[in-house]
């Protein structure tokens, strides 16, 4: 974070150099009284090359939304199924994956681990949770919540600018080796930075900050290949093959199918291991206590 800071700073010091450079200019040197015409005055010092212009944001992340198919036709988008895999370089470790999106804010992602069992991550639009093998069933909250809820929202989608409160292109970079744009994406409490391919306009590389259950963790993502697939009004450009960079790990993401029919309503509940959660049990009640029998009256027929 820091290195990306003190590189727009850097950028800051030269155009301050530069301005105040083409504003100088040489005093003229005194004339001798002895001598009745004066001395030339010395010709100004010439102006420093300005900085190359960079790109407004906007303008970038609009040929961005265009190269991916455009606005319509990721506005038509209401509900989409993924389904791909996980490999984790070096660690021996494949696992398939589901994700499955809906307006309103609902998301499930399935991660099938084989004898590992799953990790299953959701939203019903509301409620956010995750199960895994190692610590059970849980309920999001806080950052972590927050993040889930961004992922599940149809305007990431769109464009990841609208998770952030301001998008500022802070120079020019190389990424995967190509020539690239580099953005900072800020909001109050979280960063990001992206780059975007110069000859594509796509986004091909993102460094940030996830929250997950150990706490806060920095990604490096490359996309290594994208595909056009059918949407509902024309075709719409995804990474199919990503490199994810998290805690030392190499994790190559690919998607081999991407559907947008309708989805069951019934796949987003929450699962019952989630809802007892949410449930509180109810306190156990004592045993209600016979009144004793009175003892029959002398007499009496019982």
């Amino acid at each position: 974070m820091h290195r990306r800071r003190l590189s727009s700073f850097g950028i800051a010091s030269l155009l301050a150099v530069a301005a105040l450079s083409s504003a100088q200019e040489t005093k003229p040197t005194p004339t001798p009284p002895s001598t009745p015409a004066p001395s030339p005055t010395p010709a100004p010092a010439p102006a420093a090359a300005p900085a190359a212009a960079l790109p407004k944001a906007e303008e970038l992340l609009a040929k961005e939304l265009a190269a991916r198919g455009g606005k319509e036709a990721h506005e038509a988008v209401k509900q989409m199924t993924s389904k791909g895999s996980m490999e984790f370089v070096g660690v021996g470790l494949k696992a398939q994956t589901t994700t499955k999106l809906a307006e309103n804010g609902k998301f499930l992602m399935t991660v099938s681990l084989g004898k590992g069992g799953e990790v299953m991550t959701g939203t019903d639009g509301t409620t956010g949770w995750s199960i895994d093998p190692n610590l059970g069933p849980r309920l999001l909250e806080g950052k972590e919540l927050e993040q889930l809820r961004t992922d599940a929202s149809f305007a990431s989608q769109s464009s990841i600018a609208s998770q952030f409160e301001t998008a500022t292109v802070v120079g020019e970079s190389t990424w995967n080796g190509s020539p690239a744009y580099e953005m900072l994406l800020k909001s109050k409490d979280r960063e990001a930075t992206i780059y975007l391919d110069k000859a594509t306009s796509l986004i091909t590389g993102m460094k940030m900050t996830a929250e997950t259950p150990r706490g806060k963790t920095a990604t490096t993502t490359t996309v290594l290949e994208f595909k056009d697939f059918a949407g509902p009004k024309g075709p719409i450009k995804m990474p199919t093959k990503t490199e994810m960079k998290v805690m030392g790990i190499v994790n190559i993401v690919t998607i081999e199918s991407v559907d947008f029919s309708p989805i069951d309503p019934a796949v987003f509940e929450l699962p019952p291991a989630i809802k007892a959660l949410l449930t509180p049990a109810e306190p156990t009640k004592p045993a209600p206590t016979e009144a004793p029998k009175e003892a029959p009256k002398s007499g009496a027929t019982l």
